[in-house]
């Protein structure tokens, strides 16, 4: 079975390799995957501007605020607890919560959202 699989792997990784010639968005060099552009996607300038205008008309939210926001109008993070029925470590469970939800999505780290809020 490991003997078929690495074939089935070999023979699309070298199809792969192959048509990555007639993708515009990438290239294989050295043995590394390379994009060629740094989007996916062009975006037309019409879109670019309507960008700006809806930037400069919505206000800044920090998100700490925002998601203490929408708990209040859904109560999420009470929804939250510690797995297998186990006592939280501390008693601001729910600032801990959010912390760890902006470090996932902000796709920072613990140790680097440690950093921020001891500087906060």
């Amino acid at each position: 079975m490991l003997e078929r699989l690495a074939r089935e792997f070999d023979e699309v990784a070298w199809r792969t390799k192959r048509g990555l010639g007639s993708i515009p968005l990438a290239a294989v060099r050295y043995g590394r995957l390379h994009l060629k552009r740094p989007g996916a996607l062009e975006i037309a300038q019409r879109v670019e501007e309507l960008r700006r205008v809806i930037e400069t008309h919505l206000p800044r939210v920090r998100i700490e605020n925002l998601l203490g926001e929408l708990d209040s109008w859904c109560g999420f993070i009470g929804a939250l607890c510690p797995l297998g029925g186990h006592q939280p470590r501390s008693d601001s469970l729910e600032v801990a919560l959010s912390a760890a939800l902006i470090a996932h999505g902000a796709n920072l780290g613990v140790a680097a959202m440690r950093h921020i809020a001891e500087a906060v």
